[in-house]
């Protein structure tokens, strides 16, 4: 390890408390102007500069002030961290222990369940127990024993190595080491000083959707973690009344969208929701496959296209089949508007879109849910050699087919319009070759190999899909040169 690391203090991350200590004293130094993210973050650790300590002291009491608008307290019975300190240990914590952090190291031979154990030096121990004994005698406490004294000075110091009611009230088990429930039934686990004093800012982490629900979204890497809470701070700030899902699935969409990650599998496996309500601590997270999902660049640009929260509310509760059923009442709205027909309230349609009267988003929408499904059966069946190399191909090719084909066949195949569709949906196959053969046959026209090719055995899963694929330019040519995306 070179010197300019060891100038630093390098955090992995660890359970999700931890993580978000991390996380909010990172926000702090934001809000301070203090971090360079693009150096903060080195792979999934953090690396943090050892002057920022005895600086977030100071910036946590104004990031209160100006931000959040109270006043930031961790001594007496405050609400987040009751008597983390006595109220006259307030100068010495802020003048002398907090800068002695900054000294810590993980070569004490001490033990931190949480991190690689960093303890303030024995030297420096040395001169915050003087600086103790100095400040209770200046406070009144002149004729106490020293005795006495050393003693609440080590007091003080257990209190930062072990995990208690202190450093979260919800978790936390008494001083007498009582069982804790965070820890499976453990004794009180030991803790470091630097992670005593990081658990301060943990409840900066989280998100407050309304008064006692607040949600942190935890992950084994920092970069992730730090940026999948900022969007979904974003999200909160439009729409405070998103369901958990929802936030999490949107979070996860925005980053693939940004970063195009390329994440492994424990790392997807271990993307969870942190929900505190009141006292009660909760979790959520997805499914693997859903995560997965989510995490596929190719499939979050396509849900950030459709732009329709009913469908992404699909793929988020994990009903992938329904995407075809979708397919087909988008289809058959753009038929009926295109005949200037009214769409019903009561229309399946609306069950899944909230613009369903917006021809140039069906048309839209019509085109993409085709390789929607592709992409997702591809991840779904892992059958990598046919779902590659074919299907989303083949859906490409299909809808670019739609898109060429004579006008005048366009014109017939428009005109069965309904009774196509309907004999897709029930999947009679023959039927739809024959009507599709005499739309072309009829104008002395030859049907393109690739459509085809899809009447083969082996697309017998994708043929409605890659059929849609098709169809979906053919029934939405009118539309294109409609003026506005309304229905008048």
């Amino acid at each position: 390890m070179n010197k300019e690391i060891e100038e630093k203090i390098i955090l992995y991350p660890s359970n999700w408390l931890y993580n978000a200590g991390v996380i909010g004293f990172l926000k702090v130094l934001e809000f301070g102007k203090k971090l360079n993210e693009n150096t903060v973050f080195d792979q999934n650790t953090v690396v943090l500069h050892r002057e920022w300590i005895k600086e977030s002291y100071e910036l946590l009491d104004y990031y209160h002030k100006e931000k959040l608008g109270e006043n930031f307290s961790i001594w007496g019975k405050n609400k987040r961290y009751p008597n983390y300190i006595h109220t006259t240990q307030k100068e010495f914590f802020k003048e002398h222990f907090v800068p002695a952090l900054s000294s810590a190291n993980n070569n004490s031979g001490k033990c931190c369940n949480w991190c690689e154990g960093y303890f303030i030096p024995k030297e420096e121990l040395e001169r915050l127990k003087l600086n103790w004994i100095k400040e209770r005698k200046e406070n009144g406490k002149k004729r106490e024993k020293n005795k006495n004294i050393i003693e609440s000075f080590n007091n003080f110091l257990k209190q930062r190595e072990v995990f208690q009611g202190i450093h979260i009230k919800e978790l936390g088990a008494a001083f007498t080491e009582m069982p804790n429930s965070f820890w499976n039934l453990n004794f009180s686990t030991p803790l470091c000083h630097l992670c005593s004093y990081l658990i301060i800012f943990h409840h900066l982490a989280f998100q407050k959707i309304e008064k006692n629900y607040q949600i942190f979204i935890n992950t084994p890497h920092f970069r992730l973690t730090w940026d999948l809470n900022k969007f979904a701070e974003k999200i909160l700030a439009i729409q405070k009344k998103y369901e958990i899902p929802k936030v999490l699935g949107n979070s996860l969409l925005q980053w693939t969208i940004k970063m195009k990650p390329l994440l492994g599998a424990w790392t997807m496996m271990n993307i969870e929701m942190i929900i505190k309500k009141r006292a009660t601590i909760d979790y959520f997270d997805f499914p693997f496959h859903i995560t997965k999902i989510l995490l596929d660049y190719e499939i979050a640009d396509l849900i950030n296209r459709i732009r329709e929260e009913k469908i992404f509310d699909l793929i988020l509760n994990g009903k992938f089949s329904e995407i075809e059923k979708v397919n087909y009442f988008v289809l058959r709205t753009l038929i009926r508007l295109k005949n200037n027909e009214s769409i019903s309230k009561n229309d399946p349609v609306t069950n899944y879109l909230d613009e369903y009267k917006n021809k140039n988003q069906l048309l839209n929408i019509s085109k993409l849910l085709p390789e929607l499904y592709a992409k997702l059966t591809t991840i779904l069946t892992k059958e990598i050699d046919m779902n590659e190399k074919f299907i989303n191909i083949m859906v490409w090719k299909l809808k670019e087919t739609g898109k060429i084909i004579p006008k005048e066949v366009a014109e017939s195949i428009d005109k069965l319009g309904f009774r196509l569709l309907e004999q897709i949906r029930l999947g009679n196959k023959d039927n739809v070759f024959y009507m599709l053969l005499r739309c072309f046959a009829g104008n002395n026209k030859k049907l393109p190999e690739e459509l085809v090719e899809i009447f083969k055995p082996e697309y017998d899963d994708h043929f409605k899909i890659l059929i849609y694929a098709f169809l979906a330019p053919i029934f939405g040519e009118e539309l294109k040169q409609t003026k506005g995306g309304e229905e008048e």
